[in-house]
Parts: structure tokens; C-alpha cells; sequence
């Protein structure tokens, strides 16, 4: 039989409480990771202003140092035309001989006249009549164009030296006439070893780019790179002279990722390119980061797991409270019923007649037991019993006043404590009020069932000063009036 007492406080203070604690720790949590997050990609964005920083100020260096080498190779072509035009093929290989002198070792690979029938006409390394350069870019491109100034051509294989050579040509003409063009060729390779050590022990990369796209040097693997077709997707290509700028991609030849700087040189079509290996660059700021998130999740962990454990632990208390308080209640109640047991009424009864001759208070004991309650659980069973007892503890319940104790001893032994009795006649209404309602026919399964009740009463201190005493004058007043009830009704069969 189910027990009509239910705790309903741990899951209602749970939701009550817990979750709008839980709720607030996961909207915490949720702030303080998007802050983690947004402080790392302020740091990251920090790093790359100050690499790109960076970057510029020795981009500017480079820069510098690649136009002064440019400027003596410009400046040297112009006197050696001027020289050319002056004075005699001995003269001039002598002249060329001390200007070749003036440039750094192993920048400068040929010096060489080509002349107006496109076939070499003069060489540092030895003339040939027979190397015709006609077809070459940097002949060309000065064919019936006065005035066209100096011209950096891609890198190609020298058909004299038999090197990659980055060639320097200026026009020769005088009065109009087309004499030839004179060539300065410098090395890709001594530009790669310079370049190499500004970026030594690292991934960055320092590169000189032609103005239309093509390689002429770079600081890492130019053996690989020098000759690539020139792609256009990078920014600079589609520049003025002067500008400068940033970008972020894959290098063609090695996939590394880097943060590059450009600057297109103000006095000749070349770029300067320095890119920042993007791994290297936010190595540190990564580890920095990867510690901080570390931290992150264990403090979140742990806040979690407390949070998580006091919620456990408010759940173990709220179960023990709540078995401690059914075993309390199971141990002071009749569990068909939910009225006061006998352990309950007893002590009731002690506790109020302890403090009676203080008070004088006076009390009475009813003592309740149904008519016909055997002869109903004989026909219809003991289902039928307990439905019975359940109505009748309902009834009584609703006669006897608030401050009554409504107890069931057992079977269909029911008692009723009146406390603070102040007039006798209350007794008398509530037996008459029971007697009523339990005479009121109960319907069960279609059937009508009279079920009657004979009372007992005992009254403190008239009749008894103990729980026991009072009980047991109350059952023999009860058994009394059912005695006496049952002789009046033979009396009346007998008489009719």
C-alpha cells in the first residue's frame, strides 16, 4: 500500500537553487573563455603589428642598400657609354677593366658591347664574333628607342659566362645613331649570399623582384626559384613607383606561410619583398597562449568540479534529509492511513499530560471502533477493508477539530484526543458528529455499505491521569456502548 506521505522539497530547492547557480557559473565560464579568446587574438594581432613593424625598418635597410647598388651599376654604365662614345676600344677595355675593379667581388660578372648588328662586340671575358645577342631582351628593348635609359632585364643564362646574370643595359647612339648597347652584368648569386645574411639561421625571406614580376634574387633556395614564370596575384605587381605594403601567403617554392613587406623602389622597376615566417613569428605568442588556455581549463575544471561536487553533495543531504524525514514520519504515522499511530499518540498524550496540572488543561479520548467491519472484509475482501478504513480515517478527520490528534491503533480501532477541552458538551457534539458521519452509507463498487461506529469516551483527570489508563477507560466505555446498542436493538426485535 502506498504511503500518502511525499517529500517534494530536494528537487524543487534543486532547481530552485542549483540551477540558476549552474546557470550563472556556465554563463561565467562562457565570458571568461570569449575573453581568453579575444586577449588571444588581440596578442596574436599584437605580434603581427610589431613583425610587420619590423619588417619595414629592415625592409628600408635593404632597400637602401639594393638602390645603392643599382645606382652604382646605373652610374657606371652611363660613364662607360660616355667613355665609349670618347675614345678607343683599348682605352675603353682599360677603363672597363678599372670600373669592373670598383664593385664587390663576385657581383659583377660580364661587362660587354653589343653591337648594332646584335652580335657581341666587346666582353671583360673575351670577345667572339660569333655570339650573337640580338635576340636578347636587353638588346632589343633599346632598338629604335632614344632616350629609353637604363634597363633591368629577368635573369637568364649568360651565353658567354654560362651564368644566371641579371643584365644592366643602356643605348649607345650618337647624333641619332644607333651603335649598339653597352651591358653591365651583375649576379643573382652574390645577391642571394648577401640577402642570406640578413636572414641567416632563420625561415624569413628577402627577395628582389622584377617590376613585372620576375625573380632576380632571393635569400633562400634562388637555385630553385630563379627562372619561375612570375604569378599575378601579388599586390605590388599592379603598383607605382614608391608604394609599399603588406600581404599574407604561401612562398612559391618552399609553401611557407609568412607576412611579407614590400616597397617598390622610387629610382628603378624593381621591389624589395621581406617575408616573416609566420610559424617562427608566433611560435612564442603561441606557447604563451597554449599555456594560458592550459590554465584556463583547469581552472575551469576545477571551479566545474566544485560546482558539480556541491550540487552532489546538496543532492546527498536533500536524500538524507528526506529519508530522515519519511523514517520520522513512518515511525509516527499508520502507513495505510496517514493518520497518527499509536507511537504518535502516546506520545502526545505524555507530552500534554505532563504540562496539564500546570495548565489545567482537560482532555478527552475517544475511542472509535467500526460496526460490521469484519463481516465487509469477509464478503468483499481485504482491498475492500482497506478502502473502507481509508474513508473512515477521512471522516473522522473531517469531524474533529484542528487541534484534535486523529490516530489509528490498528485493524478498525480508531482514537481521537480533544485537547484544551473547555466545555464537556464539545465531546458530546463531536461523538454526535461521528456517529453521523459514519453512518452515512459508502459507496464501494456499486454497492452501498452501512458501516456504523460505537465511541468510547474518557475524560482527564475525571476519569484516568495516564496515556494508558485513559486509553484503556476510553475502550471499556467504548465496548460499553456497543454492548448496550446491541441489547437495545434484541430489545426492539424481540419487542416487534
Amino acid at each position: 500500500m502506498k504511503q500518502p506521505f511525499q517529500f517534494t522539497v530536494s528537487w524543487r530547492h534543486l532547481f530552485v537553487v542549483a540551477l540558476p547557480a549552474l546557470v550563472l557559473l556556465a554563463t561565467l565560464t562562457g565570458v571568461y573563455w570569449w575573453h581568453l579568446y579575444d586577449s588571444s587574438k588581440d596578442l596574436r594581432q599584437a605580434t603581427l603589428d610589431n613583425a610587420t613593424l619590423r619588417a619595414h625598418q629592415v625592409n628600408g635597410a635593404v632597400s637602401e642598400a639594393v638602390s645603392m647598388l643599382f645606382f652604382n651599376a646605373d652610374e657606371a654604365t652611363q660613364n662607360l657609354v660616355t667613355f665609349y662614345l670618347q675614345n678607343t676600344m683599348s682605352s675603353f677595355s682599360q677603363q672597363a677593366e678599372v670600373l669592373t675593379h670598383r664593385f664587390p667581388e663576385g657581383a659583377l660578372l660580364q661587362l660587354a658591347v653589343i653591337g648594332p648588328d646584335g652580335y657581341l662586340k666587346y666582353s671583360n671575358l673575351g670577345s667572339d664574333p660569333r655570339v650573337f645577342l640580338g635576340d636578347r631582351e636587353h638588346f632589343t628593348v633599346h632598338l629604335d628607342k632614344p632616350g629609353n635609359g637604363l634597363f633591368i632585364s629577368k635573369p637568364l643564362m649568360g651565353k658567354v659566362s654560362q651564368k644566371w646574370t641579371i643584365q644592366f643595359s643602356r643605348r649607345i647612339e650618337q647624333h641619332g645613331q644607333f651603335l649598339g648597347v653597352l651591358v653591365l652584368s651583375l649576379s643573382p648569386d652574390y645577391l642571394y649570399r648577401t640577402l642570406e645574411k640578413l636572414t641567416s639561421g632563420s625561415q624569413d625571406v628577402i627577395g628582389i623582384v622584377r617590376h613585372s614580376g620576375e625573380l632576380l634574387a632571393r635569400s633562400r633556395d634562388l637555385a630553385k626559384a630563379i627562372g619561375m614564370e612570375p604569378t599575378d596575384d601579388r599586390p605590388y605587381l599592379h603598383a607605382r613607383p614608391g608604394d609599399a605594403g603588406y600581404y599574407t601567403a604561401r612562398g612559391r617554392v618552399d609553401q611557407v606561410e609568412r607576412v611579407y613587406y614590400w616597397h617598390y623602389l622610387a629610382d628603378y622597376p624593381v621591389v624589395v619583398v621581406l617575408g616573416l615566417n609566420m610559424a617562427q613569428l608566433m611560435a612564442p605568442v603561441e606557447k604563451v597562449i597554449r599555456q594560458e588556455w592550459i590554465k584556463g581549463l583547469i581552472s575551469t575544471a576545477a571551479v566545474w568540479l566544485t560546482a558539480l561536487l556541491a550540487v552532489f553533495l546538496t543532492l546527498r543531504m536533500q536524500t538524507h534529509f528526506r529519508k530522515r524525514v519519511e523514517y520520522e514520519y513512518a515511525a509516527m504515522h499508520d502507513t495505510l492511513t496517514g493518520l497518527n499511530n499509536r507511537k504518535a499518540l502516546i506520545t502526545h498524550l505524555e507530552k500534554h499530560l505532563q504540562a496539564a496540572p500546570a495548565t489545567n488543561e482537560r482532555l478527552a479520548v475517544l475511542f472509535i471502533d467500526l460496526d460490521g467491519f469484519k463481516q465487509i472484509n469477509d464478503r468483499y475482501g481485504h482491498p475492500a477493508g482497506d478502502t473502507v478504513l481509508r474513508a473512515a480515517a477521512k471522516r473522522l478527520k473531517d469531524c474533529a477539530r484542528s487541534s484534535d490528534l486523529v490516530a489509528r491503533l490498528g485493524g478498525d480501532e480508531f482514537v481521537i484526543v480533544c485537547n484544551d477541552l473547555r466545555k464537556a458538551d464539545d465531546v458530546q457534539i463531536l461523538v454526535a458528529r461521528i456517529h453521523e458521519a459514519m453512518h452515512t452509507p459508502m459507496q464501494l463498487d456499486g454497492h452501498l455499505l452501512n458501516v456504523g461506529a460505537s465511541t468510547g469516551v474518557a475524560l482527564y483527570p475525571e476519569h484516568a491521569q495516564t496515556p494508558d489508563a485513559l486509553l484503556a477507560a476510553a475502550d471499556a466505555a467504548m465496548y460499553q456502548n456497543k454492548a448496550t446498542r446491541k441489547s437495545l436493538r434484541q430489545a426492539s426485535v424481540s419487542a416487534a
